[in-house]
């Protein structure tokens, strides 16, 4: 009996542990994204834009892996199959403040002080590396931008 009470509880410990993933990736996103705005405001020398840069393009990375591993989880909840957790309501309230427009802006702002310098060594890398990342962020809008999960 107890074995499988094991074998019921093991898929919603990784269900719970891979949502507790998703508010650790949504707020470092977020913290990222206001760190990095605060640093393209002061118009940084080519050493710390490529770093906040690198930083920025790390942590979306980080956020967009860890939410296509959600998916599937995500899904149940909103079709009804796994009841809601608070996780869902914490990374509602990360992105209260900061949210697709501001993420826009920064990545607007990103992209043109990135061509303004992109003659430095170190801008070229945090570019190429932006640039990669922002592939991985299209792929997974192409992958679930309108999905319906009735």
């Amino acid at each position: 009996m107890f074995v499988i009470l094991l074998f019921c509880l093991l898929p919603s410990a990784g269900f719970a542990a891979d949502l507790q993933n998703l508010v650790s990736a949504s707020n470092d996103f977020e913290v990222a994204m206001i760190e990095h705005e605060h640093v393209l405001e002061r118009s940084p020398s080519a050493t710390e834009l490529a770093a906040s840069t690198l930083k920025y393009a790390k942590t979306k990375e980080r956020y967009f892996v860890v939410l296509r591993k959600s998916i599937p989880f995500l899904i149940d909840m909103a079709t009804g199959k796994t009841p809601k957790t608070p996780e869902v309501d914490k990374i509602r309230e990360i992105f209260s403040g900061y949210g697709e427009t501001q993420e826009r802006q920064v990545e607007a702002a990103t992209v043109s002080m990135l061509k303004q310098r992109d003659q430095d060594a170190e801008v070229s890398k945090a570019e190429a590396e932006f640039y990669r990342v922002h592939k991985i962020e299209e792929q997974f809008h192409k992958d679930f931008d309108g999905l319906d999960s009735t």
